[in-house]
């Protein structure tokens, strides 16, 4: 056995030694299998993998992950393990499972080639280290490499008995598992915005009226629908840039800028919000906004003073939840189209339905109460309740 060290300072890297993401992909290159047992995992770590499996010629690959199933699972992790897991058994490579009896705290790495396999890593690193992060930049694990055949045998026997049922699932399989919805702190510290009391929020569910609004997310893929919504709604962004009329430059979107477009079946209620008429909103996750709708027929659900407040919520929302990530530049995001169904799947920051439904919600829920409260400049506000919490 070699012993694997990590590479964080101040300890000092042994000469010749190599990193567990080196003899990874070193090994993951020869072999034509791969199976993994890690007590827990990152959302980095298991796209790195998804991108390492789509880049080998894997015939299959397990990932068992030990913790999740009885401590519950981090949403972000939830969410990108169930699409990692569904490409694989789309392409019919292999899948992510959770364990389900007991606590497994291992950390395992087999490889295998002809049904044989051929070298193991055991020790402390969990499958978070395949992406270093901020997470875990400064953490210190060791492990230990071995390709003796004897040691390969006894460590392969050992990871095979965790795949079968009752010891693991299949992650889709998991109804009953305990979700831990993670928190957006993009709205930390940003100006007209500020933080409410779990005992606010539920004083406002308290005081619910009968009116309510469910408000369509319209995105690519968006069923019963010929429009593509690229450039406009919540993927705003992705449209022209801003032209500067003095030098002709084209400067593009930021990618937080959102808006919601709404129907005229909606906006025609009369129950509605009034046109340009400030509104307070007390979102699910404890957050006091300043809304209003603008625009023709009331068509443009937006935030007050900063347009881009909406997005911090709710972007902030699907990116804290691991379904998208923010993009320096939308054009380039957009490189990664590919002329098939779900394309836009294919690119970090853009919301597609399929998105959507992997979050668990396609619309914002509007419901309004019988409270009013003072915004900034001291005006008495209708105070609303604004959901977009995951079925």
């Amino acid at each position: 056995m070699r012993v694997v060290y990590s590479d964080v300072p101040p300890i000092k890297r042994i000469p010749g030694a190599k990193s567990l993401i080196e003899l990874f992909n070193e090994n993951i290159e020869k072999a034509d299998e791969v199976i993994i047992a890690s007590g827990y995992g990152s959302q980095g770590g298991i796209e790195k993998l998804g991108e390492l499996v789509e880049a080998s010629c894997l015939k299959h690959i397990v990932v068992v992950l030990g913790m999740y199933g009885i401590e519950g699972i981090p949403e972000n992790i939830y969410n990108i393990s169930r699409r990692i897991n569904s490409i694989w058994m789309k392409d019919n490579i292999g899948e992510i499972r959770l364990v389900k009896s007991l606590k497994y705290h291992g950390k395992v790495y087999v490889f295998i080639k002809d049904d044989k396999p051929f070298a193991a890593i055991i020790g402390s690193h969990n499958m978070s280290a395949l992406a270093i992060d901020a997470n875990n930049r400064r953490q210190y694990e060791l492990s230990c490499f071995t390709d003796d055949g004897i040691e390969c045998d006894e460590i392969y026997e050992h990871v095979r008995g965790l795949i079968d049922e009752p010891i693991s699932f299949n992650i889709q399989d998991m109804t009953d598992i305990n979700i831990i919805r993670e928190k957006n702190h993009k709205l930390d510290n940003v100006e007209f915005v500020s933080k409410v009391s779990e005992l606010e929020v539920q004083k406002t569910k308290d005081s619910l009226v009968n009116i309510k609004f469910e408000l369509p997310l319209k995105v690519p893929g968006m069923p019963n629908t010929s429009q593509e919504f690229m450039g406009s709604n919540i993927n705003k962004c992705y449209a022209k840039g801003r032209e500067n009329k003095r030098t002709g430059a084209i400067k593009e979107r930021g990618w937080w800028e959102t808006e919601v477009i709404v129907g005229t079946g909606i906006t025609n209620d009369i129950n509605y919000p009034e046109k340009d008429t400030p509104f307070i909103a007390i979102t699910d996750d404890g957050w006091q906004l300043t809304m209003h709708a603008s625009g023709d027929h009331k068509k443009n659900f937006e935030s007050h003073y900063d347009l881009k407040i909406l997005g911090y919520w709710l972007k902030g929302r699907l990116v804290a939840a691991g379904i998208v990530s923010p993009v320096d530049s939308p054009s380039k995001d957009l490189e990664k189209i590919v002329d098939k169904p779900g394309q836009y799947d294919l690119c970090k920051g853009v919301i597609t339905y399929q998105k959507l439904l992997d979050y668990g919600k396609t619309t914002l829920t509007l419901q309004k109460t019988s409270i009013q409260k003072e915004d900034r400049e001291g005006n008495l506000r209708d105070v609303w309740l604004l959901s977009f919490l995951p079925n």
